[in-house]
């Protein structure tokens, strides 16, 4: 994970990490991550307690409202609407 980790900060850049999911419960994952962070002069953040490490849901979610507050998925948020036979093959 640390040499992915490194390939995509060498790639894109990042200003900070945030680290989720079930593997940061493993306390070597995280230090790790933090030397590889640190070595790029970056800061790392980790959910405040224990529960949310494996609550990838939250995770996904809270980028995904990064991402919507950007405008990244639709730029009225008025005419979004849902489409329940969406099917997911080309």
């Amino acid at each position: 994970l640390t040499i992915k980790l490194k390939s995509a900060i060498e790639i894109y850049q990042p200003k900070q990490i945030v680290l989720g999911g079930g593997v940061i419960s493993n306390i070597t994952i995280r230090r790790e991550a933090r030397k590889v962070a640190s070595k790029f002069g970056l800061r790392v953040f980790v959910p405040y307690t224990q529960k949310l490490f494996t609550d990838n849901a939250a995770m996904v979610g809270v980028c995904a409202w990064y991402q919507a507050q950007r405008g990244d998925f639709i730029k009225n948020i008025t005419t979004l609407d849902r489409q329940p036979n969406l099917s997911f093959t080309p």
